[in-house]
């Protein structure tokens, strides 16, 4: 059996040049039966990941964000409710800086079919307050560090009419 690889603090202590990648993703929320759900992607490695990835030329982050929130999920009825954070870190091997910008978005959708063959999966749904751990410990932490402000964008969202 294959060890599983486990993120340590050694990700986010930058100690060597390597080359700059900007990416964005977000945190997908769904309002059902008055509980809150966080989207989450399986990974090409199989681990479960919120969904993101780099900003290709002439993408803003927000377009970035969604662009990869559809391609790892399938989501893409997506609203969007402002800037959540940004992370950084290494790359999973450790040859690139990541300088993460994650989105809050508010969506309807249950499920998904993702546009990147990779992720076949789809999505997979956490209630807010039982949010586990993922692959990426930094992308707990944000989930968790945001959760009043992500209920109370989530709750206090009303469409235009």
């Amino acid at each position: 059996m294959a060890e599983v690889l486990k993120i340590d603090e050694s990700w986010y202590q930058r100690v060597t040049q390597v080359k700059d990648r900007t990416s964005a993703g977000g945190v997908v929320a769904r309002l059902e039966r008055g509980r809150i759900y966080i989207a989450v992607a399986q990974e090409v490695g199989g681990q479960w990941a919120l969904p993101k990835g780099g900003v290709e030329r002439g993408e803003s982050l927000l377009q970035a964000a969604i662009r990869e929130i559809g391609e790892e999920t399938g989501l893409t009825e997506l609203v969007p409710l402002g800037k959540l954070g940004v992370k950084e870190r290494y790359g999973l091997k450790k040859g690139i800086w990541i300088t993460q910008h994650f989105f809050l978005f508010l969506t309807r959708q249950k499920t998904g079919v993702p546009t990147d063959p990779r992720h076949r999966h789809g999505v997979r749904w956490f209630v807010l307050e039982d949010f586990p751990e993922l692959f990426w410990p930094e992308q707990t932490a944000l989930v968790r560090e945001s959760a009043r402000t992500i209920e109370g964008r989530v709750r206090a969202y009303r469409p235009a009419k």
